[in-house]
């Protein structure tokens, strides 16, 4: 997870250089590749983040079942 929010970052820092350029083909092309690689890896992070919270919802609702559905164990 950090390595992929590291990753975020430098793509950003990347693509916020690249906009201070002056306007070209060749710097539109370099944006452009620099938006779909953050784009990619805000889509993996989102997916990450959706697997966790699932995970978090599933211990949750196990601990309710047995807990008699306090979820803080006592009765």
């Amino acid at each position: 997870m950090e390595e992929l929010l590291t990753k975020i970052h430098n793509v950003t820092d990347k693509l916020k250089s690249l906009k201070t350029l002056p306007s070209s083909e060749s710097n539109k092309a370099m944006i452009n590749a620099q938006e779909q690689e953050l784009d990619s890896l805000i889509s993996e992070f989102d997916s990450v983040m959706e697997a966790k919270q699932k995970s978090g919802l599933k211990y949750y609702r196990a601990n309710l079942d047995l807990n008699g559905g306090n979820p803080h164990g006592t009765q």
